[in-house]
């Protein structure tokens, strides 16, 4: 979700104030590319689903020294 925020941050502060606001239909469809994406950074299970277990391990895996114990608080917190 934060990656999210982040994305979409980021498209309005390239947007130039004289460009004109795209159709909506363009906007989903860059919502469903960037969706895809997300859901394929967390690596899938065979069967096509996304476990506690894939979010974890994405999360420790683009954590800094700082954020893997919170981390791992957090998801000792939900398991």
């Amino acid at each position: 979700m934060l990656l999210m925020t982040d994305f979409e941050l980021e498209c309005n502060e390239k947007r130039r104030p004289d460009e004109p606001d795209r159709t909506p239909a363009a906007n989903v469809e860059d919502e469903l590319l960037y969706l895809k994406e997300e859901f394929t950074l967390l690596e899938p299970n065979k069967n096509g689903t996304i476990s506690l277990e894939n979010i974890k391990a994405t999360s420790m895996k683009n954590a800094t020294n700082a954020m893997e114990s919170h981390i791992l608080d957090f998801f000792g917190s939900i398991s």
